[in-house]
């Protein structure tokens, strides 16, 4: 195409963990497309619908995704994503796989409800409960490697491995 720039890696561990963040989108499409995506309209509802958008469209703008994972822990479903199998990465010891990071806060948590049967709710974090553990996020470079980004005033930029523009 007339708008292809061509990107110059930094390093080979730039692209490894590009490549990383590309694997585990693709993954991770091909579970949502696989498994199936439902929505509410109420907050925390439990009338479920089927997701009638673009499966993209399930993860843009700031959008955010629960997972319900029955009899998996949550680490193995992360490990699949990055690396195709479940014990590809050992979190006791290294903590998350590289380009995942441990974020400082957070705007939004979950919280299980109810003690006979729980059930995952979204909460909206106050106070220092934004800073506590446990909280991850991943730099992602959705517009696709080298793609101009829209007009800023700053020139013409383009799409860099970790989302950030160049």
């Amino acid at each position: 195409p007339s708008h292809a720039h061509t990107f110059h890696w930094q390093s080979p561990e730039e692209k490894k963990l590009y490549d990383n963040r590309v694997y585990f989108l693709k993954r991770l499409f091909l579970c949502l497309a696989v498994c199936g995506v439902t929505f509410t309209t109420e907050d925390n509802g439990e009338a479920l619908r089927a997701w009638p958008y673009p499966l993209a469209s399930a993860v843009c703008h700031g959008g955010r995704l629960m997972m319900r994972l029955h009899g998996l822990d949550w680490r193995l479903v992360v490990n699949f994503l990055f690396f195709g199998e479940t014990d590809g990465w050992n979190w006791e010891e290294n903590g998350p796989p590289q380009p995942m990071y441990v974020r400082r806060a957070a705007t939004h948590g979950v919280r299980l409800d109810g003690a006979i049967t729980p059930r995952l709710s979204e909460v909206k974090t106050k106070g220092t409960a934004a800073f506590d553990r446990g909280h991850m996020g991943m730099d992602i470079p959705l517009g696709g490697l080298s793609n101009p980004t829209p007009p800023h005033r700053s020139g013409h930029l383009f799409v860099g491995p970790a989302g950030v523009p160049y």
